[in-house]
């Protein structure tokens, strides 16, 4: 399917928010129309006629158009100051509702007469314009969506949390059925099918699922799963492939378009798969470019609007903002007439020699070639005032969206951050406080720099500089932190505009930034436990807790809460219970118990709180801990003596036709021969990263012994230097 479809784009506008693009149905013409918000107010409805497309309204609202739903041949359409708003396809407004919410508007359902509308922790459902249901929830709402899922015929609302936590809520009576799935929910989107009302769910992790409700049992069941990295930003079903069963259309943060279709298998394929290199923000399936084929119709975060058109189509003619902007990249005018002569031969004549829908006269693309020459001699124009503008003055404001996200990213144990304009990224530069380890940058074109400061007096202890030689709207870097230390990490981001404007986005790393909150864990094994008492409220003990670990709620409604959390490098665990004047945490690592009192304590003190803490220890708990790391510490060990292995068993595989009688361990030196020599040019950055961790353990365990480590300390370090010992010989260290 990748090699039948072509990418045409349509429109392009300024930056849109998730679900701001919808479809309306089938018109008379079985030509679909298009509704689309951007985040400066603007709505606008077009369609596709005789090859050009023409739009049918264009309407300017104040506020950032948060949501687009569509009830039969209605828009209506949410704007985040929770004005909703009903449009017919002409444009003319008939419905209008100022929602009694307290927090901006994020999310809107629409399904006639009812109506919900989801903040960041407010749910508030409406019906006949009167408010019928209220939630408020524990945890941020991300995404929103309704489903006949516990009772045939009556909708509920359903909830994509923070939490990882998807909630069914119906009217006032609160949460009716839930489900933890395996990550922050960021997308959902019901999927019925012939027997069962079922729902889509895409994850922060990038996972993509289905949840399956079932009348009988409230308690939903898991069917199919697929991971993949990027999260899910978009989802739609549509039976795309014309097999009589609605397939799955996903957009992805990496700019990642994909269908998955069910054939024989319970589970989907993937049968297609193109990225954009730009986040998507919508994505939908129907009859746009062409009454005779499907199109998969994607909107991003810069505004533009996109087909992937079948091939046979009735083509439409590139233009508007969208070709101008394509050609200027490129820096050649753009031109019509070249245009459909290199796709179709002759200006006049389609694929098969027959006449183009709406460029069968000369005329009419002369004019649009006039229309585009005028239009570039003005932006020609408005760029060479700016630029003298510029010579005398300073440009202090920045005429161009940005949007960033600092994820934690539990199967690398990394840090996942994202950089995205509207505009192309012309550099970014890294400033943290504290020592990170930069890994890898995951888009194409890009030149890294990175210096590491020593020197105390300048702040900084690692800056690098992203540069990027294509066209890129968006960056992805890659990057693991070292726990125990507390700091920011600032990045500097420069467009490619003239004059140089620069945006600053900040993100605190905090001292337990590698451990990732879950819903339970098995606390066996040998436990530390430290108890927290002193006169504090329970909010002043959660907001110090908060300065620790990333996925803590911003508010607490309980008296006694119970949080649990599991490291994703070294996979050792942790859980809190919290109430108003005592805390306690249990861990089988000393060193997150080390952290979290140390933490505690300094925040105590500032504030002048008197607060006691008590720690008992369990000596088996460094063993515990040790086994868990040695197979990372032995793995890197081992890495150069298989690299020096490689150009010999290259060279047996030369000589010898069949290579099955090596041993499995060399079988699979050569499979991985480039990735183990990638790995062995930061074999030192990770050993020295492994290293840190076993000496702070050390360190700790003396600590509450109250013993001086310093004197044990060389003898560790000798053996680390070393890079040759048994896990039996760090635990007899240990023991000794």
């Amino acid at each position: 399917h990748n090699s039948n479809l072509t990418l045409i784009p349509l429109l392009r506008t300024t930056s849109t928010n998730q679900n701001s693009l919808q479809l309306f149905p089938l018109g008379k013409k079985s030509i679909q129309r298009v509704i689309l918000g951007s985040q400066d107010g603007t709505v606008q409805c077009f369609a596709i006629k005789r090859g050009m497309l023409h739009h049918d309204f264009k309407t300017q609202f104040k506020k950032p158009i948060t949501s687009i739903q569509i009830h039969k041949d209605k828009a209506f359409i949410a704007t985040s100051n929770g004005i909703i708003r009903g449009l017919n396809k002409k444009g003319k407004e008939f419905y209008r509702m100022e929602s009694t919410m307290t927090e901006a508007t994020q999310q809107m359902d629409v399904r006639v007469p009812s109506l919900w509308l989801a903040g960041d922790y407010l749910c508030v459902e409406y019906t006949d314009s009167e408010q019928t249901g209220h939630y408020m929830s524990r945890e941020r709402i991300n995404c929103q969506t309704s489903q006949q899922l516990i009772r045939s015929g009556q909708y509920s609302a359903v909830l994509g949390c923070q939490d990882r936590v998807i909630r069914v809520v119906q009217g006032n009576q609160g949460v009716v059925a839930d489900a933890v799935v395996e990550g922050a929910v960021t997308s959902l989107a019901p999927y019925d099918t012939s027997k069962n009302h079922d729902l889509l769910y895409g994850t922060e992790n990038g996972t993509l699922g289905v949840l399956k409700f079932h009348p009988s049992n409230s308690q939903p069941s898991f069917g199919w799963k697929i991971n993949e990295k990027s999260y899910v930003t978009a989802l739609d079903t549509h039976d795309f492939t014309k097999d009589g069963v609605d397939d799955i259309l996903v957009g992805r943060d990496n700019g990642s378009v994909q269908v998955y279709s069910f054939d024989i298998s319970q589970e989907p394929t993937k049968v297609f798969d193109r990225s954009l290199n730009e986040s998507i923000t919508a994505i939908h399936c129907g009859h746009v470019t062409s009454p005779s084929t499907q199109d998969i119709i994607v909107s991003t975060y810069s505004g533009k609007v996109l087909a992937f058109a079948a091939e046979g189509a009735d083509p439409v003619v590139p233009g508007g903002v969208g070709a101008m902007q394509k050609s200027s990249s490129t820096g050649k005018k753009f031109n019509i007439k070249d245009s459909v002569k290199k796709r179709f031969g002759k200006a006049s004549e389609g694929p098969a020699g027959g006449k183009i829908v709406g460029v069968t006269k000369e005329k009419r693309i002369d004019s649009l070639q006039k229309d585009i020459e005028k239009l570039e001699e003005k932006v020609a124009g408005i760029k060479n005032r700016y630029s003298k503008l510029s010579e005398e003055m300073i440009a202090v404001h920045c005429k161009y969206s940005m949007k960033s996200k600092f994820i934690l990213d539990s199967t690398m144990a990394s840090y996942r951050l994202t950089m995205e304009l509207d505009i192309p990224i012309d550099m970014v530069a890294l400033s943290c406080d504290i020592p990170v380890d930069i890994l890898e940058a995951e888009t194409p074109g890009v030149v890294i720099s990175t210096h590491n400061d020593t020197n105390p007096k300048s702040g900084s202890c690692i800056q690098s500089t992203f540069r990027c030689t294509q066209d890129s709207n968006r960056l992805e870097i890659m990057l693991r932190t070292v726990e125990g230390q507390f700091g920011k990490l600032e990045a500097y981001v420069v467009p490619r505009l003239t004059p140089k404007t620069c945006q600053v986005v900040s993100f605190p790393v905090k001292p337990l930034s590698l451990h990732e909150r879950v819903h339970h864990l098995d606390m066996k094994g040998a436990m530390n436990v430290l108890t927290v008492e002193g006169q504090f409220s329970l909010e002043e003990l959660h907001g110090w807790i908060s300065l620790c670990l990333e996925g803590l709620p911003d508010r607490v409604v309980d008296d006694e809460v119970e949080y649990f959390f599991k490291s994703t490098f070294q996979q050792t665990v942790l859980a809190l219970k919290l109430k108003r004047g005592e805390a306690t945490f249990t861990s089988n690592n000393v060193t997150t118990i080390s952290i979290l009192d140390e933490m505690i304590l300094k925040q105590a003190t500032e504030r002048k709180t008197r607060v006691q803490t008590s720690l008992k220890v369990n000596d088996s708990s460094y063993e515990e801990v040790l086994s868990l790391l040695y197979p990372r510490l032995e793995y890197q060990m081992q890495l150069s003596q298989k690299v020096k292995l490689i150009d010999c068993l290259k060279e047996i595989q030369m000589q010898e036709e069949d290579t099955s009688f090596l041993i499995d361990e060399y079988k699979e030196i050569l499979e991985n021969d480039k990735k183990l020599r990638g790995e062995l040019t930061t074999q030192t950055q990770r050993l020295d990263f492994l290293f840190t961790i076993i000496i702070r353990l050390l360190t700790d365990k003396y600590k509450y012994k109250r013993q001086n480590a310093q004197k044990y300390l060389p003898q560790l370090q000798t053996m680390l230097d070393s890079k040759s010992f048994t896990l039996e010989q760090l635990l007899a260290l240990f023991r000794s």
